[in-house]
């Protein structure tokens, strides 16, 4: 049910083009959270492979938050660590990022 009501508010915004922008979104908010908030995360984008989010989409959006790394490790100095650790969640959708 949690995953269905966040699909459907994504697809509310009619945004097909910046989908990418919601695994950094998740991810970002992930890394200021708990580890349980990261696990959720990590199912989120999962449930979210294939009925909304393509491998493109994912792929996009771990590439863009690894351009602004640097930036982002300056609040959380875990943020490599983080997004390792959510990718190597996701192994139906082992996203290598180029």
């Amino acid at each position: 049910m949690f995953t269905f009501t966040i699909q459907e508010s994504i697809k509310e915004l009619n945004a097909k083009k910046s989908l990418h922008k919601v695994i950094q979104v998740l991810v970002n908010v992930a890394l200021d959270r708990k580890a349980t908030v990261r696990e959720l995360s990590s199912v989120l984008i999962s449930d979210m492979y294939g009925s909304l989010l393509s491998q493109e989409d994912i792929s996009k959006g771990f590439s863009g938050l690894l351009s602004d790394l640097p930036d982002l490790t300056i609040d959380a100095p875990e943020a490599p660590e983080v997004m390792l650790l959510l990718q190597y969640r996701l192994p139906k959708l082992w996203v290598w990022v180029v």
